[in-house]
């Protein structure tokens, strides 16, 4: 069964793509990932929130599912948190569960106990946002801090060399646009037009030069990756290629 999920033509990463795509083959058959789920199943017993360890309805999984593929949609893997970055400002704007039921096609109230199960697995965890007005003397609600544990991609099978690659890279895309737009703002209404282009061709070589670093550390930590795996092939033939990439440290 395909889900439908609406949402918007926002790009995803490959990592991103793939687990969303096993989230929908847990939908399907749910002990092929997600055992952190079957686990809040138990917790729910323990705390008698729910009489049978069987596993979840058809309709729970569902809901659980849609949500889920949304919140990959929304992940930003610089920080794990829901949300995007807004054009102009470059603030992080976190998003609220009305906004996350809406592109999920689910009732509030069904996002709500989706979440939950999310939240007593240990994969989302939310942080509560609230300031105090002075002159009104009211508090002011903002939408919670909601944050993907790693775990939750390491259950849907991504490894933990690509999620450190991922984020590496999400966090220089960041750091990219903020040169292009930051610094061309710094060029006032008062500067030559010479000057204009002396800083432009200034602000594009930084750029080029900061990617081209970027690309030539990618290459020597996959050409030191590598390595490893070659040495660690030899010295244990009978491992597979997973159980020996699991044995390298997190720093490759």
């Amino acid at each position: 069964m395909k889900l439908q999920v609406s949402s918007d033509t926002k790009k995803k990463p490959q990592i991103l793509a793939i687990a969303s795509n096993r989230v929908e083959e847990w939908f399907n058959e749910s002990w092929k990932w997600l055992a952190r789920l079957r686990t809040a199943i138990l917790i729910r017993v323990s705390h008698r929130k729910r009489l049978s360890t069987r596993t979840m309805r058809h309709d729970q999984r569902q809901a659980i599912s849609k949500l889920l593929h949304v919140l990959l949609h929304y992940l930003d893997l610089k920080t794990m948190q829901i949300g995007f970055y807004h054009d102009e400002s470059q603030t992080f704007v976190h998003l609220t569960l009305e906004f996350l039921a809406k592109k999920a096609n689910l009732p509030l109230r069904r996002a709500q106990r989706a979440m939950s199960w999310l939240y007593e697995s240990g994969y989302v965890s939310g942080f509560r946002q609230s300031s105090f007005d002075i002159q009104t003397g009211e508090y002011t609600h903002k939408p919670s801090i909601r944050k993907v544990n790693e775990k939750l991609l390491f259950d849907l099978g991504i490894t933990t060399y690509a999620l450190q690659k991922a984020r590496k890279r999400s966090s220089q895309q960041q750091q990219r646009k903020m040169l292009t737009r930051i610094i061309p703002n710094q060029l006032t209404s008062t500067t030559t037009n010479q000057n204009k282009d002396y800083l432009q061709k200034e602000v594009d070589h930084l750029i080029a030069q900061f990617t081209q670093q970027s690309s030539e550390e990618r290459n020597k930590k996959i050409a030191l990756r590598q390595s490893k795996l070659h040495k660690m092939t030899l010295l244990f033939p009978n491992l597979s290629q997973n159980e020996i990439e699991s044995m390298l440290p997190a720093s490759y």
